[in-house]
């Protein structure tokens, strides 16, 4: 699909639109991208991926308190932990697995 053709099927579904709240969503997520005019389009072949995930989930700054409240810190379970090591079948001793990173 062509770069004119997306628009012209991304214009027809807005236009169908009835929710009020939809619209907003839509407005917020482009007033979050940057469009540079001018700007050379990169067509799908010259992409290096679908970065659609990151459209509107990029922070300008890292802010660590907030990380910590959406990601609160876990104590490890040391036993389940052993339970899960014990449960490998390694093929070399723990020696060797050093030695291997050194």
């Amino acid at each position: 699909m062509t770069v004119e053709a997306r628009k012209k099927n991304i214009i027809d579904k807005i236009k169908k639109v009835k929710e009020n709240w939809l619209l907003k969503s839509i407005e917020k997520l482009l007033s979050d991208v940057e469009i540079v005019e001018g700007a050379e389009p990169l067509e799908d072949s010259e992409s290096n991926g679908d970065f659609s995930f990151y459209v509107g989930n990029i922070e300008e700054n890292v802010d660590v308190q907030k990380i910590k409240e959406e990601r609160p810190l876990k104590k490890l379970d040391v036993p389940a932990f052993e339970e899960m090591a014990n449960a490998l079948e390694w093929e070399e001793s723990l020696e060797e697995l050093l030695e291997d990173l050194r």
